[in-house]
């Protein structure tokens, strides 16, 4: 091919009567490189056909070349290029090697490494059956994968392996017993923290795992409801949607009566054998000369009476442990249907405080590090109906006040309300979500301010998530903006964000202030500690309390009157769960 391409040239340089045929290699190939790159299009079209390319198409493959040995270096992709590969005899796997700069081990010896033994199928039942038990794997908090719940070993495989042969004996090897772990069921290594968990509901889940863990050891079946606490809640009472049951007013809902004869069988296989198990409890320590309660985590052991009592006394805490999960369930329920049912003229707001950020430079004196600022950080998400789908408004209050209180809230929402007011004049409903804490949203001083449905001309529906579930949409809002602080912190020197004030200037004009999308957008607002003090003092020294206040769940007000009721309703007229449940009226004297 070079020799016809060489005879090309001598032929047009001939012709032209231009400079001598090339004698060396360096002049003949770079004579052939400037012929091929002065072609015409036809003539390129030929040389295309040949696998002749340009310096331009070259440069290109190389790029190419280059992005695809970098991506052949992930794992994954590497297994998925294997994969394709597979019944293409056209395709020569050294060849490829060599193209991409890599070791023929990327697509030969990985490759090999994943292949199942062959092991008998009753013996690959047996081992994925031992992976999935719960003495040996945990569930995967809120993942899933092709449809299957994701589990974490709790010890490491080689631990894990030296149980299953001390239980099963020496079936086979360990590395046969590693490539038979389900891809579902992960190492160690991927388990997660998991925060501000319900403790009511980790007690129960913790004893209900004790007790699984014993009968799967005596191959016993276990209950249907054990396996789920939402379905042990339904099995402790008569009826689940009476509240006299749930208020623990029933005569006839005794959890000891109801529960005991799914677990007759195992009670009287009573061995004298001590069962561990883990729970929530307020224990006092001492702290600074003083006694201090603290909640921590107690590690137990007793028999299996004792375990069951333990059990029947966390279904009869107060609020009742049925109660306490239909409260959550209802709740996160009412609060998906309030977004998929808003009118034109109506938004949800999801409010939490966010846990003070502690404002810090990169280069740091001795001194400084012990006199730092801190800020508020309150994410309101402000869910709009449009159409079919919905939009979001991420409202972003920065202060100074380190107060979380009812007049701070009082303030920011009046911000909120201004913000909407100009920017969406449409806006006449607000139906806000938060969680139950009582010094911030739900106790005196937020009922009275409900009760002048807090100063604004939106009218409000307040709504609580359950006691321990008020997780919602602004916790993940408040996670962006502190960590777009902290990777701004590490990486300016020139200008420090050590105050609240400095960190709300640079947030404003950051790439978080602009248009995220066509459905979201996000607006930062900065609170002067003056001004929510002017607030405070405004507060009247005695504040009438609502009776069973812990037990509101959605309220309104204005006039002087708070309307609340026990369970949030938006239900449609023909379909409503709620009916049972009255709306109840309190007036504040005067």
């Amino acid at each position: 091919m070079l020799v016809q391409y060489l005879s090309l040239y001598v032929h047009i340089r001939c012709r032209a009567d231009e400079d001598e045929t090339p004698s060396t290699p360096k002049s003949t190939a770079k004579a052939i490189k400037n012929t091929i790159d002065a072609a015409t299009p036809r003539t390129t079209a030929q040389l295309a056909s040949q696998n002749i390319k340009k310096s331009k198409e070259r440069a290109a493959d190389a790029s190419i070349t280059r992005a695809t040995t970098q991506s052949m270096k992930s794992r994954d992709v590497r297994r998925e290029i294997v994969d394709n590969m597979k019944g293409h005899e056209k395709i020569n796997k050294s060849a490829v090697c060599r193209g991409l700069n890599l070791s023929r081990t990327h697509l030969y010896y990985k490759s090999r490494r994943g292949a199942k033994p062959k092991t008998a199928d009753a013996t690959i039942k047996l081992v994925t059956d031992f992976y999935g038990r719960e003495d040996v794997s945990t569930i995967y908090p809120n993942k899933t994968k092709n449809g299957k719940i994701l589990r974490v070993l709790k010890d490491t495989v080689r631990k894990t392996y030296e149980m299953f042969i001390s239980e099963f004996g020496p079936l086979m090897k360990s590395t046969t017993f590693h490539k038979l772990r389900p891809k579902e069921i992960k190492l160690r290594r991927r388990s997660q923290y998991l925060q501000c968990i319900c403790d009511p509901c980790d007690n129960v889940e913790s004893l209900l795992h004790s007790i699984r863990q014993s009968m799967c050891k005596e191959e016993l079946e276990s209950p249907h409801f054990l396996s789920d606490i939402s379905l042990f809640a339904k099995a402790c009472v008569c009826s689940f949607d009476n509240y006299d049951c749930l208020d623990k007013k029933c005569k006839k809902c005794r959890p000891e009566l109801n529960l005991k004869p799914f677990l007759d069988t195992w009670l009287e296989r009573e061995d004298g054998k001590k069962i561990k198990y883990d729970v929530w409890e307020y224990v006092t320590e001492e702290f600074k000369g003083k006694e201090v309660r603290k909640l921590r985590k107690v590690r137990k052991e007793g028999l299996r009476y004792e375990l069951y009592q333990d059990l029947v006394r966390e279904v009869q805490r107060t609020p009742s442990f049925p109660l306490h999960n239909k409260n959550a369930k209802a709740q996160l329920f009412s609060y998906k249907l309030c977004k998929s049912s808003l009118k034109e003229d109506e938004v949800a707001v999801c409010v939490d405080f966010a846990e003070n950020y502690v404002c810090r430079i990169k280069k740091e004196a001795h001194s400084s590090y012990y006199s730092r600022d801190s800020m508020t950080v309150h994410p309101m998400v402000v869910v709009f109906p449009q159409g079919e789908e919905i939009s979001r408004l991420y409202f972003d209050v920065i202060s100074d006040d380190l107060k979380h209180d009812g007049s701070a809230v009082k303030v920011f929402l009046n911000r909120l309300a201004s913000h909407l007011s100009t920017n969406y004049p449409h806006v006449k409903c607000l139906h806000i979500w938060s969680d139950g804490c009582g010094v911030q949203y739900k106790s005196r001083l937020p009922m009275l301010n409900m009760s002048k449905n807090f100063d604004i001309p939106q009218k409000v529906f307040w709504n609580f998530f359950g006691s321990r579930h008020g997780k919602n949409e602004s916790d993940g809002e408040s996670a962006v903006i502190k960590s777009h602080l902290d990777i701004v912190t590490r990486a300016k020197e020139d200008s420090p964000l050590d105050t609240a004030l400095k960190c709300y200037e640079y947030l404003a004009g950051s790439p978080l202030a602009s248009p995220l999308s066509s459905t979201a957008r996000r607006h930062f607002c900065f609170v002067n500690k003056d001004d929510i003090d002017v607030e405070r003092i405004s507060i009247p020294d005695v504040i009438c309390a609502l009776p069973k206040v812990r037990q509101i769940h959605q309220m309104s007000g204005g006039l002087g009157d708070v309307n609340h009721r026990r369970m949030s309703c938006y239900c449609t007229e023909d379909r409503c769960k709620h009916s049972n449940l009255p709306i109840e009226k309190f007036t504040y004297p005067g």
